[in-house]
């Protein structure tokens, strides 16, 4: 190559560089849409040569001669049900109100549920894509601005390719859930309380863990010694998501915790953790592992992402069962912030971890489209 070409490609290098440093948006839709692309590749190959479940996919896929009806399994049929019909029975409380809802409106444009389920979804990540970078320049040590350009996109590819990361791009609330989420806790930073407030509101009425997310962003104000009544009006404003789903619960069946019973009907708090801990599997195993070890790591920096780390170990010791462990602990940020930082200067290491992150998120997804449940 001549040195004028040289010269053309490096100067090429950093103009894209510069773009995206300056617009965390172009990245975040990039790394949406590559994986969007790859993740049907992916299921589509293994839907036409692997033999599907039978036991569960005839089940779980709606819109028969829709091509991406495996994005619509398990959960995120129910999700529709409720899109489509309310909340016709108490088994579905457990799904919270906020993306089906969002559904039932996009549906009076596009008549697929299933297509809606996903643009809402993909929509949603490269929104918590570009606010999770925003976090990443916010709590993480070694950016500059000669290197954080590639440093955002080297962050991102931990928490995007997360094992359980299929269900940011299946018909699941993962993904609106973490952009309010991230959005909230990125607004908290910036001193905009009341729309940090709005927001994690919203977010409880997405997810269940939502409360997760009201509670670490009241340890944050208190670590930055915010007057105790500022506290208590994001904690008031932030709850009034969760409050309201309460409420119409309590008016349509007579039992503002009728969420919680759901979960017993599937089979979420019925017994003792003990009881099933032969089910653990190994990715379960090293989720606990890596929730207490961003535990220790955030101690002495900040105590609330430490907090916030260990209240996901919450959810099998309550609930009694790892099912859906490790689709809730997307959510758990510190923990691939944690990743992100501890291997920033060391090149090979994040390499092969990448690496490996990767093929285990190829190979959930292409579980997850033969109609197998992830957990």
């Amino acid at each position: 190559m001549s040195d004028n070409n040289l010269q053309k490609l490096l100067k090429l290098k950093s103009t894209v560089s510069h773009y995206i440093r300056n617009h965390l948006g172009v990245m975040a839709i990039i790394c949406v849409v590559v994986s969007v692309i790859f993740s049907i590749i992916l299921s589509q190959g293994a839907i036409h040569k692997i033999t599907l479940n039978k036991a569960t996919s005839s089940h779980h896929n709606l819109e028969h001669n829709n091509p991406l009806k495996y994005s619509a399994n398990w959960d995120g049929s129910d999700y529709i049900h409720i899109a489509n019909n309310g909340y016709d029975t108490g088994f579905f409380t457990g799904f919270f109100p906020v993306y089906p809802l969002t559904i039932r409106i996009v549906n009076y444009l596009i008549p697929s549920s299933i297509l809606c389920g996903l643009l809402i979804s993909w929509a949603s990540l490269i929104g918590a894509i570009y606010f999770y970078a925003k976090l990443v320049k916010e709590f993480c040590k070694g950016l500059t601005k000669k290197t954080e350009n590639s440093e955002y996109f080297k962050a991102v590819v931990f928490f995007l390719l997360f094992p359980s990361g299929v269900y940011f791009l299946s018909v699941y609330t993962e993904s609106l859930f973490a952009l309010l989420s991230f959005a909230a806790i990125y607004f908290l930073t910036k001193k905009k309380y009341l729309l940090s407030a709005l927001l994690v509101s919203v977010a409880c009425a997405t997810h269940v863990t939502g409360v997760f997310v009201l509670f670490l962003m009241l340890l944050m104000l208190l670590e930055q010694k915010v007057k105790i009544t500022k506290i208590a009006q994001v904690g008031v404003v932030g709850s009034l998501g969760l409050l309201s789903y309460m409420g119409y619960l309590w008016k349509y069946f007579n039992n503002p915790l009728e969420f919680l019973s759901a979960q017993k009907q599937h089979h979420w708090l019925e017994t003792s953790l003990w009881n099933n801990l032969s089910l653990m599997s190994l990715l379960d195993g090293v989720l606990i592992v890596l929730l207490i070890t961003s535990a220790v790591y955030w101690w002495r920096r900040k105590k609330s992402f430490s907090i916030y780390s260990l209240l996901f170990l919450l959810i099998p010791l309550l609930g009694g069962q790892f099912g859906g462990f490790p689709r809730y602990c997307l959510i758990a940020f510190p923990m691939t912030l944690m990743l992100y930082e501890y291997l920033q200067a060391k090149e090979s290491l994040r390499l092969i971890s990448t690496l490996v992150f990767g093929a285990i998120w190829a190979y959930v997804v292409i579980l997850f489209s033969i109609g197998y449940v992830v957990t």
